[in-house]
């Protein structure tokens, strides 16, 4: 136990090397004290003030005071630190681990009724399941916390219950629950981080809701709210998210140099501080862009980027760091609770510990600061020839994905023309047949959308025609998305066809909506099956 305290300990001042005075302060008494309770106690003040502006700081020196807790038998102690750590766990993806942590935390708050911490942990158990797709088990969780009256807690419910409502399109019910929660936390003292943290994330919420509202503007204004706070408190993950909201409501607004800025600044963010989980999703909104602005080939690339980045995050992270992460942890609390450590040792330990880290550092730099001298001509060369293998290999990617591309095409104009020699009498069958046709083919290239019209005209010979004489100005996008509907697709079968997220269709279909003068979206559907013309 002692080599795990050493080990998070040297990590953890290597991080705070920079840190500011107060934090050095902190750290400079926990070296002093020889109380285990006293360090347990300023451990966790450390990790409260990186809790919102950095994870790993905060992760490490909650994971240290959680073993001073557990040596003093501190179970208040424990539990706080095991709810805080299930929020960081859940916020860097480790959703499995996060469960472990708040179960565990709440048989803690059971057994010694602590109901305030029970309010705060079953809040942070709700947004586990709600992220899970668990509604029905995140409501349970969100209306125990609201049976307990707590107002901080209570509040944050009713904001996570607007988020959920969202989810499930219920958008009126979750902007009542979502201003509910904004009006009690704007009215509480600012000076906090917490306070404005919430704040940042109902803004953005109900900047959301206001954008699947049609109310553009109001949407903006939120956006615009959440991301000033966010910035202002120095939270990377919330500057992201609200960036990524940005770029989608651009986009919906037609204002694309704008959404590709804010794209390009969440990647860098996410990139810089290496999340894995964020760059995913700045691809798969990445590929919804380009594709809504009929760059489909970017688009087509970078689902790829996402769809590679996804399998990487589900083989490595999903299946190697989280269970490494729940075991360690598993295993750390049982070591723990098993070790009796001798408290008047406890100081010399660490400092030995600390003065053999800062040499071993001081080692290591130096010498790879004179290797780096001596090979840096090798390095170079090695560089340059891993440039030119992977030129190499991207080639030979690139002409094997033209190959099939060729052999794609090949095939889908053999197919055409047997359909086009099968429908010249236009029997019911033949007709049956080119929906079955339509129904099973995939649009990744514009030689296929030539196609897939091409068939389209078959079952129906002059609908974008006739469209087309009255709105002159629809996209090949709003073609495509207008064909969907006139095969009464939903947002799911018309997003595999296309090769996009069922979102981009969503917000596809909105923009539509107003060039063609709709007051509503859900007017759609019966707009285009009442376009009927004569074949």
């Amino acid at each position: 136990m002692r080599k795990i305290v050493g080990i998070i300990l040297f990590l953890l001042l290597f991080r705070l090397a920079f840190a500011q005075v107060n934090v050095s302060d902190l750290l400079f008494e926990i070296d002093q004290s020889e109380s285990s309770i006293e360090k347990a106690k300023l451990y966790r003040q450390v990790a409260d003030y990186y809790y919102l502006i950095n994870t790993d700081s905060s992760q490490d020196a909650y994971s240290l005071a959680l073993i001073y807790y557990i040596n003093t038998k501190n179970a208040k102690g424990e539990m706080k630190c095991l709810s805080r750590l299930t929020a960081i766990y859940d916020d860097i993806g480790n959703s499995d681990t996060a469960l472990v942590l708040a179960y565990r935390a709440i048989n803690i708050g059971l057994a010694h009724s602590y109901d305030t911490l029970l309010a705060e942990t079953y809040l942070r158990l709700g947004n586990l399941y709600k992220e899970k797709g668990q509604y029905q088990k995140a409501k349970d969780f969100y209306y125990q916390v609201i049976d307990f009256g707590f107002s901080n807690s209570t509040n944050g419910a009713w904001g996570s219950l607007g988020i959920l409502y969202s989810n499930i399109e219920e958008y009126d019910s979750a902007r009542v629950f979502l201003l509910k929660s904004l009006e009690y936390f704007r009215s509480q003292d600012t000076s906090f981080q917490i306070v404005l943290y919430n704040i940042s994330s109902i803004a953005g919420s109900l900047g959301v809701n206001s954008f699947d509202r049609g109310k553009p503007k109001d949407g903006l204004d939120y956006f615009s709210e959440s991301l000033r706070i966010s910035r202002k408190i120095g939270n990377e993950i919330n500057i992201i998210s609200n960036l990524l909201n940005f770029s989608i409501a651009y986009d919906i607004e037609d204002m694309p140099k704008e959404a590709e800025v804010v794209l390009q600044e969440a990647y860098d963010i996410a990139n810089r501080i290496n999340n894995q989980k964020l760059k995913a999703r700045v691809y798969l909104l990445m590929s919804d862009h380009y594709y809504e602005i009929e760059h489909y080939n970017l688009a087509y690339d970078y689902i790829i980027k996402y769809q590679h980045l996804n399998d990487s995050l589900d083989r490595d992270e999903y299946q190697e760091s989280l269970h490494k992460s729940e075991l360690k942890y598993q295993k750390q609390l049982h070591d723990i609770e098993l070790a009796k450590l001798e408290v008047e040792k406890e100081n010399d330990q660490l400092q030995f510990v600390l003065v053999l880290g800062i040499f071993s550092f001081l080692f290591v730099a130096i010498t790879l600061f004179l290797y780096r001298k001596v090979k840096l001509r090798t390095a170079e060369k090695r560089k340059f020839e891993q440039k030119s293998e992977l030129l190499n290999s991207r080639l030979i990617d690139a002409t094997a994905r033209l190959l099939k591309m060729d052999l794609h095409l090949q095939e889908q104009n053999t197919k055409l023309f047997e359909l086009q020699k099968q429908t010249q009498s236009k029997n019911k069958n033949n007709l049956d047949e080119v929906s079955i046709e339509l129904e099973n083919r995939k649009i990744l290239l514009n030689e296929d959308w030539g196609e897939y019209v091409e068939i389209f005209n078959i079952l129906h010979p002059c609908f974008l025609k006739y469209l087309l004489k009255d709105y002159p100005n629809l996209s090949e996008g709003d073609k495509r998305q207008l064909i969907m509907l006139k095969l009464e697709y939903s947002r799911k079968k018309s997003a595999d066809i296309l090769g996009i997220s069922p979102d981009s269709v969503k917000r596809a279909q909105q923009r539509l909506s107003k060039k063609l003068k709709l007051t509503d979206v859900t007017k759609l559907k019966a707009f285009v099956s009442e376009v009927i013309c004569e074949n």
